[in-house]
C-alpha cells in the first residue's frame, strides 16, 4: 500500500524567549509546526500579542533562542488592514485587488485563480465591491484572500479586533479550512477556540520579569 507523503515540517521554535517593555510573553519555548495546522497563539488584546505573534514568524528576533520558517521570508503573509497597509487605493474593487497579487500556479489561469482565493476568504459575493465600503470583518477577509492569492505557505494574522463580530465563527472556518489546504495559520486570539490545533498562551502585561 503507498504510504502518504509526509507533512511538510514549516515552523522550527528553539528555546524561544520573548519579551516586550519588560513584560515576559514567551519562555524558553520550543515547538515545532507542520502545514496543515492552525495554530492560536492567546492572549489579551496588545501590542505585546501582536510582538509574540510576529516574533514567532521571524518578523521580530526573540532576545534568546531561534525561530526558523521553511522558504522565509518569501513564504510568510502577515494579514494587515488591506486599506491602511496593503492597499492604497480604497476606490479599487475587491476583486483587482486580489487579482493583482495573485501569483498563479502552474496549470491554473488569473481569472480562475482570483475566484478561487476569493471563494477560500468568503468573499465571492463581494468581488465587485470598493475596498473603502467593506466592513471590518470584509477587510480581515480581504487580507485572507489577498494572503491565499500571494501562495504564502504562512499566513499570520490578529483576530482581536473582529473577536466578537457575529461572524467569528465563520472566519474560523475559513482559516481552519485554509490550514487543511496545506498551510501553516498563526492566529493571534483573545482566547483558545475549538478550531487550533495548538494553543500558545501569551502571559498576562502585567507578568513582569524580574
Amino acid at each position: 500500500m503507498e504510504q502518504p507523503a509526509p507533512v511538510a515540517r514549516r515552523a522550527t521554535w528553539t528555546d524561544v524567549t520573548v519579551e516586550h517593555h519588560g513584560v515576559g510573553l514567551l519562555r524558553s519555548f520550543s515547538a515545532t509546526a507542520s502545514d496543515g495546522q492552525l495554530i492560536g497563539v492567546v492572549g489579551p488584546a496588545s501590542e505585546s500579542l501582536d510582538v509574540a505573534l510576529l516574533t514567532l514568524v521571524g518578523r521580530y528576533v526573540p532576545i534568546r533562542g531561534n525561530v526558523s520558517i521553511v522558504g522565509a521570508p518569501a513564504s510568510i503573509a502577515v494579514v494587515a488592514d488591506p486599506i491602511t497597509d496593503a492597499i492604497d487605493d480604497p476606490l479599487m474593487k475587491v476583486r483587482e485587488a486580489v487579482a493583482e497579487v495573485s501569483r498563479i500556479p502552474q496549470g491554473s489561469d488569473r481569472a480562475s485563480f482570483t475566484d478561487w482565493s476569493l471563494g477560500a476568504a468568503g468573499l465571492a459575493d463581494r468581488s465587485t465591491r470598493l475596498i473603502g465600503d467593506l466592513t471590518m470583518a470584509e477587510r480581515v477577509r480581504l487580507g485572507l484572500a489577498l494572503a491565499a492569492a500571494s501562495g504564502a505557505s504562512v499566513i499570520v494574522l490578529d483576530v482581536s479586533a473582529v473577536a466578537s463580530d457575529p461572524g467569528i465563527a465563520g472566519l474560523m472556518s475559513l482559516l481552519r479550512q485554509l490550514a487543511s489546504s496545506g498551510r501553516l495559520v498563526l492566529v493571534g486570539a483573545p482566547a483558545a477556540h475549538e478550531a487550533f490545533d495548538v494553543v500558545i498562551p501569551i502571559p498576562a502585561p502585567m507578568e513582569v520579569v524580574s
